[in-house]
């Protein structure tokens, strides 16, 4: 039986369009439909994924096996999510045997950045990469970052191409030695305010500028992160639930950075933080080294320390009014997506910022709902990524008739 969703836009039947693509095709082979659960997060720094229990068909069976062969691309309020299969799994429970169900994860286009390393010589066959101990480049961020995602690609055909660069953002360094795309690109993006993104292009869309477009295709492009006018929510308002701030000390205040010498031979010079705490109770040590001859090991200890300082991090849930809607289509009064900043107002400590960089949306046969996700993108390890907000938006509850 068809269903009505009560969408912040109104009553709709289709809420989100998810439908089944060959790599290299023209159009859709089929729309998925009656799947019991469809779950789908756009992220920023960090593979996307789809999340699909259906039952096995002719088309969710066309997602077998996990070859890259067919994409799943997703459509809600403007915004395209394209994904290609990395786990597929028909099944059938001992009670409903014959009842014959599939599981389908997939992961986006920043998968493939995970899958690209950067040797010493990235533009040179791998017999010559004894002639460099390492690939270094130096320029603006966004020079750097689609430089890497250009060098990337070129070794693996992915589908990606690059829009031209214009020389943005703030000077940046990498270093390389079959380290891989993603992480070199997120090293290079941190603390500069700027993202890549990775939109979906398909045939019927477009042009996109100069660039030769006939097949499924990824467009990278480094843009700073986006303001939005009146994205707050606020404990005033009652739009927060419950919160937390966790302070944590830096786990290093000065860097002892040593010289390419050898033993004996090896210089050695301290380098301070500037925002050392005036107590000695709170001073630590850590120990850096330079990776060529001609670094500037001041300059080495400072871009360590960027890595070591205090940590602020915040736990929000919060349940905002339906003013707000993920999207990109312009239908809706406001908008917001991956990559805007957010603002929290907290009682006592006043207001915090940071970016949007992860919304899932869920769909099953009762509802559609959204959940943004608040969180600081600037912090150099992943594993120190510390969430800022949960924003559990349920944009409708089905009604069958």
């Amino acid at each position: 039986m068809a269903t009505m969703y009560n969408t912040s836009r109104g009553p709709t039947w289709d809420p989100m369009v998810v439908e089944i693509w060959p790599w290299d095709g023209d159009g859709p082979v089929g729309r998925l439909e009656l799947s019991e659960k469809i779950e789908v997060t756009w992220a920023d720094r960090g593979s996307g994924t789809v999340l699909i229990e259906s039952p096995l068909t002719d088309l969710t069976r066309s997602l077998i096996p996990a070859d890259g062969a067919m994409l799943v691309v997703v459509n809600l309020n403007g915004k395209r999510h394209v994904s290609s299969v990395v786990e597929a799994v028909p099944f059938a429970e001992s009670d409903q045997i014959h009842d014959v169900r599939i599981r389908v994860a997939t992961a986006s286009p920043w998968s493939m950045l995970e899958g690209q390393l950067i040797p010493p010589v990235p533009d040179q066959p791998l017999s010559l990469q004894q002639s460099a101990e390492e690939f270094v480049l130096t320029g603006p961020v966004e020079t750097v970052v689609k430089r890497l995602v250009q060098l990337g690609a070129a070794r693996l055909g992915h589908p990606i191409q690059v829009q031209p660069d214009t020389g943005r953002g703030p000077t940046v360094t990498v270093r390389s030695r079959n380290d891989s795309v993603s992480d070199l690109v997120d090293k290079a993006l941190a603390g500069t305010g700027y993202r890549l993104r990775l939109d979906a292009w398909l045939p019927g869309d477009g042009p996109v500028g100069d660039l030769p477009l006939t097949r499924p295709t990824i467009i990278a492009d480094v843009q700073p992160y986006r303001r939005q006018p009146g994205l707050v929510w606020s404990a005033r308002a009652e739009e927060l639930e419950k919160w937390q701030l966790r302070h944590t000390r830096a786990t290093a205040t000065r860097m002892i950075v040593g010289d390419k010498g050898e033993k004996t031979a090896q210089k050695f010079v301290e380098v301070v933080a500037d925002d050392e705490p005036g107590s000695p109770w709170a001073r630590r040590e850590g120990y850096t080294s330079a990776s060529s001859d001609g670094d500037d090991l001041q300059q080495v200890g400072l871009d360590e320390l960027a890595k070591t300082g205090p940590v602020v991090s915040a736990d929000i849930a919060a349940s905002p009014a339906a003013v707000w809607e993920f999207g990109s289509d312009g239908l809706y009064p406001r908008q917001y997506d991956v990559g805007d900043y957010a603002s929290v107002e907290l009682e006592g400590i006043g207001s915090i910022e940071q970016v949007i960089t992860e919304v899932t949306a869920t769909l099953t046969p009762v509802s559609l709902t959204v959940v943004p996700k608040v969180a600081t993108p600037d912090t150099r390890e992943r594993d120190l990524y510390s969430t800022v907000l949960d924003l559990d938006k349920r944009l409708g509850q089905q009604q069958r008739r």
